[in-house]
């Protein structure tokens, strides 16, 4: 059964960090799954040798691509719209067919969750009655269930500040009130 299918921004980031296992530790899970749309997506030699790891581990599994391109194509184009300030000239629907492959197949497989951190992507997988988390939330509930420390998951969120240059003032707020 799939319990957890991911997209690659959520795999990509928490490689970056040597926390792709913490999925597998919140969840009490011995495997999560990847669309193979979102697989194609990770480009980087690093991750992608980290994701084929836990790939050879068998604690990743690549779903078969879609089959249904016209409800791909669909939903890609939801979540191109659903993002913010979406420019028609500058966007292309291919850049949001990872997001759609993990909506599609979190639908089909009747999953728990949805790893997803793409705004307009999780807006219409909430849609269409999927559960998501982000990233931020798998680093959140590690902490809460005491899998990892508040001063490592400070380090974690510095370091993809740092690489990413993207403003976690809020995660660190929430992590600090609520962990």
């Amino acid at each position: 059964m799939v319990v957890i299918i991911s997209n690659t921004s959520p795999i990509i980031l928490l490689a970056r960090v040597d926390a792709l296992n913490l999925v597998l530790k919140v969840f009490n899970i011995d495997k999560f799954s990847i669309t193979q749309e979102a697989f194609d997506e990770i480009k980087d030699a690093n991750t992608r040798g980290k994701t084929l790891k836990l790939i050879d581990e068998g604690k990743l599994e690549v779903l078969p691509k879609a089959t249904d391109n016209a409800a791909l194509h669909k939903i890609a184009y939801e979540v191109a719209l659903a993002n913010p300030k979406p420019d028609p000239k500058t966007w292309r629907i291919e850049q949001h067919l990872g997001e759609a492959s993990v909506i599609l197949s979190g639908e089909k497989n009747k999953v728990e969750f949805v790893l997803m951190d793409d705004i307009g992507g999780r807006q219409i997988a909430n849609k269409r009655g999927l559960k998501c988390l982000h990233h931020f939330d798998i680093i959140k509930q590690a902490v809460k269930k005491s899998i990892l420390s508040k001063k490592d998951a400070y380090s974690h969120l510095c370091a993809l500040e740092k690489e990413y240059k993207y403003e976690n003032a809020e995660y660190y707020k929430e992590l600090w009130s609520n962990g």
